[in-house]
């Protein structure tokens, strides 16, 4: 479980969680939510499973379809810009290319996810919207109806970690759901 003391703490797991959550070298669950709201949710229900491309995020997304089989899949992808224009403003600019560019990935991305997800018989949603990706992934999570995230975390070095943080954790921090971190591939 994580909970912030004061509302200026929120952003924050407690202490406990938040060096669980740095540290473990397995997945973990971090659970913001009370038992009573928990409860009232039909679970798995939605899943939504934030990807990058990265080996982790595909560990994740077959953690998730292998694990919560019953449940609703959504994979998502946030296109981060390094622009904050609507599309009708970069038509025409360098812009649009870099756009284009970011665009084809993402169809990349989701596309094996499908193909993973069919191979296992599942049915997977997809999904992406602009922005930064842990901002990105809370967002839609708060808006989207989902009940549960999981999402592959990095295990990056602890020098890194602490000078950035990761998108997980971050995610962690803010998420008004469940999350499952996981590491590495399902076994």
């Amino acid at each position: 479980g994580s909970h912030g003391r004061s509302p200026i703490t929120r952003p924050f797991l407690g202490r406990v969680s938040e060096t669980v959550v740095r540290r473990a070298s397995v997945s973990t669950t971090v659970v913001p939510e009370t038992a009573a709201a928990i409860r009232e949710r039909d679970l798995p229900g939605e899943i939504l499973v934030p990807l990058d491309g990265s080996e982790q995020a595909e560990a994740a997304l077959a953690y998730a379809l292998e694990t919560f089989p019953d449940a609703s899949h959504t994979a998502f992808h946030a296109l981060d810009l390094p622009f904050d224009r609507p599309r009708s403003q970069v038509e025409g600019t360098y812009l649009e290319a870099v756009l284009e560019d970011r665009e084809t990935r993402a169809e990349e991305i989701l596309e094996s996810a499908a193909t993973l997800a069919d191979e296992r018989g599942a049915t997977l949603e997809t999904e992406t919207a602009p922005g930064a990706p842990a901002a990105a992934i809370t967002e839609r999570v708060e808006s989207g109806g989902y009940d549960q995230l999981v999402m592959g975390s990095h295990g990056r070095s602890l020098a890194a970690r602490l000078f950035t943080g990761s998108v997980a954790e971050r995610v962690a921090r803010r998420s008004p759901r469940t999350v499952t971190l996981v590491r590495g591939a399902p076994a």
